[in-house]
């Protein structure tokens, strides 16, 4: 039996509001995505599936589309993910106009194992970004060694190897990333920098702490976000 085409609810007035009123905005607009920067090259972005009922499966990651070719790992899961909050959100919009009428016991029936999963980040990239928080730089080492693997790689929330590392305060990851090519210039979906979080993490107590002096020495930028505007010197 045919499975049945995914519902699209009609662009009329209620959902026009609705991407007004509700988080998930407005999924139909291609334009509106998570990571613009990158579709930079204008290359056409793959098709994904659009089921009205996932089973809380993952959302699928295709390494091997067109799109994906000459691409790393991340940015292609980055391209997944974007496309499972749009279907996430389209489905959200399909159930809750459904539920209108009904009460939460009956809406939780409706929702319930409709939505799929986050998809799952690659694990080379994985293990890189694992280490460098835990922070451990023999495993960092380790996983670095992956031909996958990628010292730049960048989690859903745009957060490097590097940014971890200075996170957790290990001056031996923060200084092996950057000998193997880490982007001091690099930022997370809320502007910061690695230096910015290390400041954040230890300027207040330790502003001579290992991590911020090599930053220092290397001329290492501030960001954008609310943490560029932390002191780099003891908090007064």
């Amino acid at each position: 039996m045919p499975r049945r085409p995914a519902e699209i609810p009609p662009d009329d007035e209620w959902s026009q509001e609705a991407a007004k009123t509700f988080w998930w905005g407005n999924w139909r607009d291609p334009s509106n995505c998570l990571f613009p920067w990158l579709y930079a090259d204008g290359r056409p972005r793959p098709t994904y599936p659009m089921k009205d009922d996932w089973g809380v499966q993952p959302f699928p990651v295709d390494y091997d589309c067109e799109w994906a070719q000459g691409r790393p790992q991340w940015e292609v899961y980055l391209d997944a993910y974007d496309a499972w909050n749009r279907e996430t959100c389209r489905l959200i919009e399909v159930y809750r106009r459904k539920v209108e009428e009904m009460d939460y016991e009956e809406s939780v029936e409706v929702y319930e194992g409709k939505f799929p999963d986050v998809p799952e980040y690659p694990t080379a990239n994985a293990n890189v970004l694992i280490a460098a928080a835990e922070p451990d730089v023999v495993a960092l080492a380790d996983a670095l060694e992956d031909p996958d693997s990628d010292a730049n790689c960048k989690d859903c929330g745009l957060w490097t190897p590097l940014m971890y590392a200075a996170m957790a305060g290990s001056l031996e990851c923060v200084e092996y990333l950057m000998d193997n090519g880490a982007d001091l210039d690099a930022r997370n979906n809320q502007q910061d920098t690695a230096y910015d979080i290390a400041i954040q993490a230890f300027a207040k107590k330790q502003s001579d702490h290992p991590v911020l002096r090599l930053f220092r020495e290397a001329g290492a930028p501030r960001g954008a976000g609310w943490r560029a505007t932390l002191p780099t010197e003891e908090w007064r």
